[in-house]
């Protein structure tokens, strides 16, 4: 399990590729208005691109949060490096993830192995007793 400081990371990674997932859009909803999308039927669009404009706001100021925090911890100001400190977070995490569902995996091949095993035996020990008795 990641520790709050790897959390913080993470998160701070993460909102930031989201903000620059959205900025393409940010470009699109300043060049074209409501009118000029319901005109050329792209009302949904536009308005999906705006929600998640609006929603780029806050998240800017969630970065700007965890990069004062971040900073204070780490004593590292330049974003790029807080941003790649994220990522291998992120990235850590991920694969602890992983290696957990891999090892469940493994544990449930390794018991379903033993209960075939004990049923084979038993399937074993009955065709025996059938053959005994038929003898």
């Amino acid at each position: 399990m990641p520790s709050a400081d790897d959390r913080d990371l993470e998160e701070y990674f993460r909102e930031c590729q989201k903000v620059k997932e959205v900025a393409h859009l940010t470009s699109y909803t300043s060049l074209t208005n409501q009118a000029m999308s319901i005109l050329t039927g792209s009302a949904e669009l536009f308005n999906m691109a705006c929600m998640l404009t609006k929603d780029a706001d806050g998240r800017k100021e969630r970065i700007e949060r965890l990069h004062r925090s971040l900073s204070s911890r780490y004593g590292i100001q330049d974003r790029e490096e807080l941003f790649q400190k994220g990522k291998k977070a992120a990235v850590d995490n991920q694969m602890s993830i992983l290696q957990d569902q891999v090892e469940i995996g493994c544990q449930y091949v390794k018991t379903r192995k033993i209960e075939i095993a004990k049923y084979a035996g038993m399937m074993f020990i009955c065709n025996y007793i059938i053959f005994c008795c038929n003898n």
